[in-house]
């Protein structure tokens, strides 16, 4: 009897010993899993920021006539920058102005742009 207790623990630490094992690696993968997902979502977020930025600037042109300053831009997207182009509509679209705003950050170390157009009258009117 003295005998088979000294098997039966033995192989119990070595059950034991691939038990911590496989945990560890389960462990391993979980965290390097949530890392990937984080910086996803993180990107997405960006995205997202570089999205509102370009509409609100467009709407605000098409508004008001005239562009959103750069300080509310760095209170509002931090890390956003933003560059607007307008030129004539021609052909069909003459009398119209083609506004393209294109918004550009950082999303960990990667580049996110985004780039949003919008025909607007060359003139909006006032309310």
């Amino acid at each position: 009897m003295i005998g088979k207790r000294r098997k039966q623990s033995g192989w119990l630490v070595a059950e034991l010993a691939v038990s911590l094992v496989i945990m560890a690696m389960l462990m391993g993968g979980l965290a390097l899993s949530l890392n990937a997902f984080s910086k996803l979502n993180h990107y997405h977020l960006v995205q997202q920021c570089c999205i509102a930025a370009a509409q609100s600037q467009i709407e605000s042109l098409t508004a008001t006539g005239e562009k959103i300053n750069d300080d509310d831009v760095d209170r509002l997207w931090p890390g956003v920058k933003i560059s607007i182009e307008q030129e004539p509509g021609r052909g069909d679209w003459q009398g119209l102005s083609l506004v393209t705003v294109s918004a550009c950050s950082k999303s960990m170390g990667k580049t996110v742009s985004t780039q949003l157009a919008r025909y607007i009258p060359a003139k909006p009117e006032k309310q």
